[in-house]
């Protein structure tokens, strides 16, 4: 992906409310973890990522919930001038909290395209997308890279050129007006 000039995120497993009935998977931060531990464990996820740009919380209902561990996450981001998009998988989020208390740059999903891996739906919500009266506001559209979802995207992408949609790197988005 970098050498193809892409933009890649760690998409971060965190603790869900659902823990231990749905498991976030290897490398997950926990609620019940200290500090050097989480610490280390988000290091290492890192550096199992070469060349992010951002990170993005996989699960993490309940992990993003807890002031105290989003902003330890967030501070260990800010050090790497990283920046984070929150998933929203929690309507008790603190990142908008933690991100002003750090100054780490943070955007929120607004849709989340393949809950269920149907190409079908999955273009249907793109299209909808495209159809949103947002203006030019930007939307950010979070998916898996599931064989289903990357034909969506570029069936759609011509729809999307006639329209004067244009899907660009998050960070782009995140850039400041003076930059």
């Amino acid at each position: 992906l970098h050498r193809a000039n892409r933009e890649t995120l760690l998409h971060l497993p965190m603790e869900p409310l659902s823990y231990p009935k749905e498991k976030p998977g290897d490398g997950a931060l926990f609620t019940d973890m200290n500090h050097e531990e989480l610490v280390f464990q988000l290091e290492k996820n890192l550096a199992s990522v070469p060349h992010v740009s951002g990170v993005n919380n996989h699960m993490g209902s309940k992990f993003m919930s807890d002031d105290e561990k989003v902003m330890l996450v967030f501070k260990q981001l800010k050090k790497r001038d990283l920046f984070f998009i929150d998933s929203r998988t929690t309507g008790d989020s603190k990142a908008a909290v933690a991100s002003e208390k750090v100054h780490l740059k943070v955007a929120s999903r607004k849709i989340f395209l393949d809950n269920e891996r149907n190409y079908s739906k999955i273009y249907q919500i793109l299209m909808d997308a495209a159809e949103a009266p947002a203006g030019h506001a930007p939307l950010i559209i979070i998916g898996h890279p599931y064989p289903e979802t990357i034909r969506a995207i570029r069936d759609a992408n011509k729809a999307f050129r006639e329209k004067g949609v244009s899907i660009v790197p998050v960070s782009k988005l995140l850039q400041s007006p003076a930059s």
